[in-house]
């Protein structure tokens, strides 16, 4: 019996230490980016797309199911500005209906995220509504990741040393 207790216990530490980075609210770009999205997994067995709620757009612009080939190549997005927070949107198509939004209260608490590094976040998706659900967050995981892009001034420098260096070798 103690044994028992004993693997429950590491179990349990097990598992809030693999979760404990994953926090709820959007993912906020670090830096001036181009980024990309794509599947990593799905335990579900609803089908749901995932769509990004873009600042400038009205409309949700649908990217991903979770019922897609894991090895496919990431979808370009967009662009976003240092600060920026991707909102996202997760429709469950098949199963019982329902929209996630991050930027509705009660939505926002159907995703989680975390940073792997400082270019990637991946997104968590609990796809039944909570406060049911097994808040496993494991029904649609996707990683969203970033290139920076420079701005127009580190461009302008850019070019300038560029015809510096030309005007020198003459």
């Amino acid at each position: 019996m103690k044994k028992m207790i004993t693997a429950a216990a590491f179990a349990a530490a097990f598992v809030s230490t693999a979760s404990a980075d994953m926090v709820e609210g959007p993912i906020v770009a670090q830096q001036d980016s181009s980024f990309t999205v794509r599947l990593v997994s799905s335990e579900a067995g609803w089908t749901g797309w995932l769509s990004w709620i873009s600042n400038t757009e009205s409309e949700a612009v649908t990217l991903l199911s979770n019922k897609g080939p894991k090895d496919a190549a990431p979808i370009a997005v967009g662009t976003v500005e240092a600060g920026e927070s991707l909102i996202f949107q997760y429709e469950i198509t098949k199963g019982t209906k329902n929209t996630f939004r991050q930027d509705d209260e009660a939505g926002a608490r159907q995703f989680r995220h975390e940073w792997l590094d400082g270019s990637t976040a991946r997104l968590f998706v609990e796809d039944i509504e909570l406060p049911g659900g097994d808040r496993d967050y494991n029904d649609a995981v996707f990683d969203v990741a970033f290139t920076p892009v420079p701005t127009p001034g580190t461009m302008a420098m850019g070019l300038a040393s560029a015809g510096l260096l030309v005007k020198r070798r003459r």
